[in-house]
């Protein structure tokens, strides 16, 4: 069960109390809103400048200014309705463009302006002389005499593109703060400068070319054993594949919801194609929704370790193990197992089959209501035992032989399963490295 939860913080001497839960939470849910933000943002504006509708047309005009040329026919003063004691002249030039056949009057001042600076921007225009004017695309009452700049479109755009790069470098950051304990971020600084760069890299005890490669075993250093061993798929993975979902599935929503807008907006809508877009609509809300749920899923249940005292191991030897779950809440139960999968890849007519049967399966380790603690991982340490007379890990193009020790468990409503593999070597291979 998810015990009371604070969502303040204070500070009591080295440690701060309150919900690491919710903060870690908090902070992945706003990086994602981010992400999610300037994406779909991105993707509305690009859209409506290739389009030419809204919210580009309204907010971004200068897009769609094109250059004409034209005469001066005409120029006058306009007094506007300013207040007392404001500039209240507007001077305005008529030009005849020659892409027109009727002359329209351009102003050649942005906000009103005194009398005298008024004719002095007259005075640079005389009737007669050739002009280039700047208009937006089938609308001549947004015409000006200077070339439109393009500085708030390229603002927003940067601005928008920082979003997303904060965003996902924020969630990055988040999913694998949380994926490593402060102590094994430590261990790994503290050995790291011990590393030595020019040694033998291949660890693997004797070339046995039909046993896996070992190298991911003893390459990651543990905190309370000599290794920690790897982990066969990382929820990570997971998370980023619903990121590309979401944000693919948002931006067609988003592209659609725009054409069918503008459709019904002229008065040429198609109901058939708001249906397929209200089908979108409903797809691209569920992305969000299990990405959101992908990341409680994930900062909520945490990161699993395993570690093991020594290595190489083989059949009928025993190793120390420290299984390490660093959830947030109560687990209603935690189990390690023990396995040992056969896989066989055959071919049936022209299909390549591959089949997995699990051969063995030993419980190591099965608690229930496991409590979690608020300033440390859960920790539990036991003894692992391979059987005796059993078959050593094996590679082929066709067969294999995997053991591996799985973590499973429940928090909440939420199941989960890690798999981390093991390389089991033969024992003649053991007594030769002693």
């Amino acid at each position: 069960m998810l015990r009371w939860l604070k969502p303040w913080g204070k500070k009591r001497g080295a440690r701060r109390s309150g919900s690491r839960l919710l903060g870690s939470l908090g902070e992945a849910l706003f990086f994602a809103f981010l992400f999610l933000l300037g994406s779909l943002s991105l993707v509305v504006i690009l859209t409506s400048v290739r389009l030419g509708n809204w919210p580009s047309r309204h907010y971004f005009p200068e897009l769609f200014f094109i250059e004409a040329t034209g005469k001066v026919v005409d120029h006058r003063q306009n007094v506007t309705d300013a207040p007392v004691g404001s500039p209240n002249f507007q001077p305005e030039i008529l030009v005849k463009l020659k892409t027109h056949s009727e002359p329209v009057w351009v102003r050649i001042a942005g906000p009103p302006i005194e009398q005298e600076a008024a004719l002095l921007e007259l005075g640079k225009f005389e009737i007669g002389q050739d002009c280039t004017c700047w208009h937006s695309l089938g609308d001549l009452r947004q015409i000006q005499t200077t070339e439109p700049t393009r500085y708030r479109f390229t603002l927003v755009i940067v601005t928008l593109v920082s979003l997303v790069l904060i965003g996902a470098g924020g969630v990055g950051w988040t999913v694998v703060h949380e994926g490593t304990t402060p102590e094994r971020r430590s261990s790994i600084a503290q050995r790291a400068a011990d590393l030595d760069l020019a040694g033998d890299t291949n660890n693997t005890i004797i070339d046995y070319p039909s046993v896996p490669d070992d190298v991911e075993m003893t390459n990651s250093p543990g905190i309370h054993f000599a290794y920690r061993l790897p982990i066969a798929h990382s929820p990570v993975l997971r998370l980023l594949a619903a990121v590309v979902f979401s944000l693919v599935w948002t931006s067609i929503a988003a592209v659609f919801v725009q054409v069918v807008v503008r459709g019904f907006l002229e008065g040429k809508g198609e109901w058939m194609l708001g249906v397929v877009t209200v089908v979108f609509l409903a797809l691209a809300s569920w992305s969000v929704y299990d990405l959101f749920q992908q990341l409680a899923f994930l900062v909520g249940i945490g990161p699993t370790s395993v570690e093991i005292s020594h290595y190489p191991l083989s059949p009928g030897t025993s190793c120390r193990l420290l299984l390490t779950q660093s959830s947030h809440m109560d687990l209603q139960h935690l189990n390690l197992l023990l396995a040992c999968d056969e896989q066989a890849t055959y071919r049936q007519g022209t299909d390549v089959r591959t089949e997995v049967r699990r051969v063995r399966e030993d419980t190591i380790l099965k608690l229930e209501q496991v409590r979690s603690k608020r300033d440390s991982a859960f920790e539990h340490e036991c003894e692992l035992h391979l059987p005796e007379k059993v078959m050593h890990s094996f590679r082929s193009p066709n067969n294999s032989i995997q053991w591996k020790l799985i973590v499973n468990g429940k928090v909440g409503n939420w199941p989960f399963e890690r798999v981390f593999p093991i390389v089991v070597f033969p024992e003649d291979s053991i007594r030769k490295y002693d």
